[in-house]
């Protein structure tokens, strides 16, 4: 689905209250990173998403923060393929299951954050129900604060840590036309939307 996620402050079963997650760390982030942040999904390294077996190719995936706080954060997504205008922006909710991991609804789709470096903008989530691409080892993406993919430290570690079959979207030509998206409380995504971005 769409792009980011969140958190809280210990780990399951609440043993160590000093524990701050990969997760914990992106709430962080996202709680700081301000309404004007645009979020991009810059790289790849898992077979896109069902469009792909249709021969269509996700080229843009933007989003922005609606709200957010210690355990769940609303993110306002659009996504463009190839030939085909931006769908209509939609409200992605994320939850937090870990301090280390999330959900996404309305879909519940679950993730894990790897990785997440406020200085370059930039996060790495890895999704569990996507297949990898080549010979990548983990199904992830890479998300900036930023439309362009030339932090240093956060693409050694996506290649480190999800291997090096990827695929670079959300570039300056892929987002072309491609508004920053705005949400209304009833921008619902529908279910061919959902399994896109």
């Amino acid at each position: 689905c769409a792009i980011l996620a969140t958190q809280t402050s210990s780990p399951a079963g609440g043993s160590d209250d000093g524990y701050e997650g990969k997760a914990d760390q992106l709430f962080e982030y996202l709680q700081t990173s301000g309404k004007d942040a645009v979020f991009y999904t810059i790289k790849r390294s898992y077979e896109s998403n069902s469009l792909a077996a249709q021969g269509e190719t996700v080229t843009c995936v933007k989003a922005t923060v609606i709200s957010a706080n210690e355990s769940a954060a609303q993110l306002c997504t659009t996504f463009k393929t190839v030939d085909k205008d931006a769908v209509k922006p939609f409200v992605a909710t994320y939850i937090k299951t870990g301090p280390e991991t999330m959900e996404v609804e309305p879909v519940s789709q679950r993730m894990t954050v790897q990785y997440v470096n406020e200085k370059e903008k930039c996060l790495i989530v890895q999704h569990m129900k996507k297949e990898t691409r080549g010979a990548s080892t983990r199904s992830c993406d890479m998300v900036r604060a930023s439309i362009d993919a030339t932090g240093r430290e956060c693409n050694k570690e996506f290649s480190e840590l999800c291997g090096l079959s990827t695929r670079e979207i959300s570039t300056t030509g892929g987002c072309t036309g491609v508004l920053t998206p705005q949400c209304t409380e009833t921008s619902e995504p529908t279910s061919s939307d959902n399994e896109q971005a």
